[in-house]
């Protein structure tokens, strides 16, 4: 009988002791995910946890996420997006629209500005980068900076000097390319909360 004790006791600490599991290459970080109930918290935890890569814990008091991730399988910002496309604002990514308007009435919290934060393009877009909210003539020029950009972001998270390198050219490059007398004042004083 002691020993059954023992077996049941050892399968329901189990998955605590798992879910706590260290990653590999692992970075740990907190970041602000909009939301109101359970429900989000299941959802937004759902959406951004993958096995082996990605853990998220998210707290409905403060609406702060922890994430930890394995820094060579994927990026803050990809699970930040993973979140928005379940319909999730956070304080680097928009949710889109149709997202948003999907969750049920009590997940429904109060947006930001959508003009401030850079939003997540629909999951069917075949780029699947960031757009920027700008005029329609800078917004092409402007998405080549952002994806150039995060391009040599995450070969420096991978440590690929050479690709670092090719990126950091093509962001110099785009960036030369912007014609900054055609965007609006607001562009240019762009600042995140």
């Amino acid at each position: 009988m002691n020993s059954l004790k023992y077996l049941v006791v050892a399968l329901l600490v189990q998955p605590l002791t798992s879910a706590n599991a260290q990653l590999k290459n692992q970075i740990t970080e907190n970041v602000i995910v909009f939301g109101n109930c359970g429900m989000c918290e299941s959802t937004i935890e759902s959406a951004g946890n993958i096995k082996k890569e990605a853990i998220v814990d998210w707290d409905k008091n403060t609406k702060i996420a922890q994430i930890k991730y394995n820094s060579k399988k994927t990026s803050k910002d990809e699970i930040l997006k993973r979140i928005a496309l379940a319909g999730y604002d956070s304080d680097s990514f928009l949710a889109p629209s149709a997202a948003y308007e999907a969750l049920h009435g009590c997940c429904k919290y109060e947006r930001v500005n959508k003009n401030d934060v850079v939003s997540v393009n629909e999951p069917h877009h075949d780029d699947n980068h960031l757009m920027h909210h700008t005029s329609a003539q800078s917004s092409n020029e402007l998405s080549k900076v952002f994806d150039s950009y995060f391009a040599m972001k995450d070969a420096m998270v991978l440590t690929s000097a050479s690709e670092t390198s090719k990126f950091a050219k093509e962001l110099l490059s785009s960036i030369d390319m912007v014609s900054m007398n055609k965007l609006s004042p607001k562009v240019h004083t762009l600042w995140m909360a």
